[in-house]
């Protein structure tokens, strides 16, 4: 027996709604197929089982409002007997939520704006909600809101940023862009963060975030194992991250704590900047635009094209000496074709011993 359970997004555990319930008991499921779809302020989520099997009760009704980690339904097995057990949670979200409660706890609540206005209660269980009552264009702002002063308060933010020579970078992906057109800088990037974190993360199956601005606020879809897709699959995976967060159709990977999220404004003109760390991560990478700019070499001024980078970094599991680590390592990978270029293979950590 599989539970089916609302994944833990990588931001602030607020509740979200099941909006609708693709497969019924007793229907028979694959793995990887869609049992039900999920709704936040900000986008909708497919939830997939992660089995094959038979579809068990359906243990909230569509239109619920469910906390994340809840489990759902399970998918039976052969001889598996259906569980009495109605509302379970994770124990990774019972953490989350526990984190949550301390932190309300740590701060007095404010005074109510009126005397009949009693203040909001916590609670796991699940409470029906009227078809169509949520508007998440109208929530959108204030869920940032709350997942930015939560983030902002509880994480103890501090940056190192460093101009890197990208003229390699630029130059690649302008020769690429004639069989992959699709191709940005920011797929470049999306290797090059992740390969900078090999070493420090022991593997290279690495998750990297990237931030999307969408008409609902800033979301984060989660693009898997990095370093090991070919550049173009990852131009796939980019593409398709970014459609399904501007589509607010979020998938179940996107549940996923990535090793670091990228945040790219270069785009849009600008130079340098600092960003947010998401909750429950440890890192974000900002980057601004590729551009000419003055640099001294062997003491006399040339010009050369250059990017503004900054990590942002939790204190509590950074020391500034690791970010400056990790800016040296980008500086190093993105005057390396050859390195940002390799994928669709595993790396495998060196042994001293060649391959024969």
């Amino acid at each position: 027996m599989h539970d089916v359970f609302v994944p833990v997004l990588g931001m602030a555990p607020d509740d979200v709604i099941l909006t609708s319930w693709m497969q019924q008991p007793g229907d028979s499921v694959e793995a990887g197929a869609v049992v039900a779809v999920v709704e936040t302020s900000k986008t909708e989520l497919e939830i997939e089982s992660a089995a094959a099997g038979t579809m068990g009760e359906q243990l909230f009704p569509a239109g619920s409002m469910v906390a994340p980690g809840t489990t759902i339904t399970h998918i039976l097995e052969p001889g598996d007997a259906a569980p009495r057990s109605r509302h379970t949670i994770s124990p990774r979200a019972r953490r989350l939520v526990a984190e949550s409660a301390a932190s309300d706890l740590a701060t007095p609540p404010p005074a109510p704006t009126t005397p009949t206005t009693p203040p909001p209660a916590a609670t796991l269980s699940p409470r029906a909600v009227p078809a169509g009552s949520t508007n998440r264009a109208a929530h959108t702002r204030e869920a940032i809101a709350r997942t930015v002063v939560r983030s902002w308060s509880e994480i103890p933010h501090f940056t190192v940023s460093r101009e890197l020579r990208v003229g390699e970078l630029v130059a690649t992906a302008g020769h690429w862009r004639a069989v992959l057109p699709k191709l940005t800088i920011t797929d470049l990037l999306l290797r090059v963060v992740a390969l900078a974190l090999v070493d420090s993360a022991g593997q290279t199956d690495l998750d990297v975030g990237l931030a999307v601005a969408t008409d609902n606020g800033v979301l984060l879809p989660v693009i898997r194992h990095v370093p090991e897709l070919s550049l173009v699959d990852l131009v796939a995976a980019r593409v398709a991250a970014v459609a399904r967060a501007r589509a607010g159709r979020m998938h179940a990977d996107d549940a996923c704590i990535p090793v670091t999220t990228l945040s790219n404004l270069g785009a849009l003109g600008v130079d340098q900047f600092t960003g947010v760390i998401p909750y429950g991560s440890t890192n974000l990478v900002t980057v601004g635009r590729a551009a000419p700019r003055p640099v001294v070499v062997e003491g006399t001024v040339q010009i050369a094209t250059t990017m503004w980078t900054t990590v942002n970094l939790d204190h509590r599991t950074w020391d500034g000496a690791h970010g400056a680590t990790m800016l040296d390592r980008l500086a190093t990978i993105v005057d390396t074709p050859a390195l940002f270029l390799g994928g669709g293979a595993p790396l495998a950590p060196s042994n001293g011993q060649e391959a024969t």
